[in-house]
């Protein structure tokens, strides 16, 4: 008996993972034919190799607190095991849309994808796609992308020339959201496999954007905490330097007062720079707490 897999192309262009079991017939101890089963498994694979990736994204994510160069790292990850394009965007603090990372087997594809986003931005505006998801925090799927769907998206007939060349089959796009606040969104998208999204796979992408946001939301905390460090930090060396201004003076002409090194009229001078310090001194304070 025996038991393997295939990984075949069906005649409509789908993937499937196939578990073919066979045994020998025999006839009086002789080997007389191949008796065999064959499951489709491929829901099953896709199972496996959706939690392997996630468990893999999940340590990339924890391993950097710099959400950036995590982010570009998880998009590569996923193609081409769950899509072959994978794009992250993210709003700015002026809310406007930057792509973060865009990711495909094929590099130059790459460097092309961001050039394409460059000429067509997004339309914030947009009924449905990623400023859709934005607004709204909720997920898009679409398990099969008709050719009208690509009609009405174009901005111009090269646009839709490009869409059409591309060959898109299938996409995902799924909120980055942390405590009701969408921080982004994570496209997949499906061209050259053909394959078409559905329920679990959405499931999967939502799962990943999940943990994508909370890195997101940790790193930017890390980084006000680092800022506000800074910030404490100029603040108190600047208050030092207020604080030790008057009262070097201070000390400085004290110390000549009881020395009596200092004339009649130096003195009453002394005593009105001593003043004016203390007054300026008291100011400070006074400032520093309100």
């Amino acid at each position: 008996p025996t038991v393997y897999e295939v990984d075949i192309i069906t005649k409509d262009g789908r993937r499937l993972t196939i578990e073919v079991s066979t045994r020998i017939a025999r006839r009086d101890g002789q080997p007389v034919a191949v008796e065999g089963i064959a499951r489709d498994v491929t829901e099953r694979k896709r199972a496996e190799v959706a939690l392997r990736f996630l468990a893999e994204a999940g340590g990339v994510i924890a391993s950097s607190l710099d959400y950036e160069t995590t982010l570009a790292s998880v998009a590569r990850m996923a193609v081409p095991t769950l899509a072959d394009w994978c794009a992250v965007d993210v709003l700015d603090d002026d809310r406007t849309l930057k792509r973060l990372a865009v990711a495909h087997v094929d590099q130059a594809k790459v460097e092309w994808a961001y050039e394409l986003q460059k000429r067509y931005p997004a339309d914030m505006d947009a009924p449905r796609g990623i400023p859709n998801v934005l607004r709204t925090g909720k997920s898009e799927i679409y398990p099969e992308i008709a050719d009208e769907m690509l009609v009405a998206a174009a901005l111009d007939a090269e646009h839709l020339k490009i869409m059409r060349d591309i060959g898109f089959t299938s996409a995902i796009i799924a909120p980055l959201v942390v405590q009701n606040r969408t921080l982004g969104a994570i496209t997949f998208i499906t061209a050259e496999s053909r394959r078409k999204y559905g329920p679990d796979d959405l499931a999967l992408a939502e799962s990943l954007a999940q943990r994508a946001a909370t890195a997101i939301e940790n790193a930017r905390l890390y980084r006000s905490a680092q800022e506000a460090n800074r910030l404490k930090d100029e603040f108190l060396a600047t208050v030092s330097h207020e604080l030790r201004t008057p009262l070097t003076a201070i000390l400085g002409w004290a110390y000549l007062l009881r020395a009596g090194q200092i004339d009649e009229g130096s003195a009453a001078a002394a005593l009105e720079t001593i003043e004016r310090n203390a007054r300026s001194q008291a100011q400070i304070i006074d400032d520093l707490l309100d």
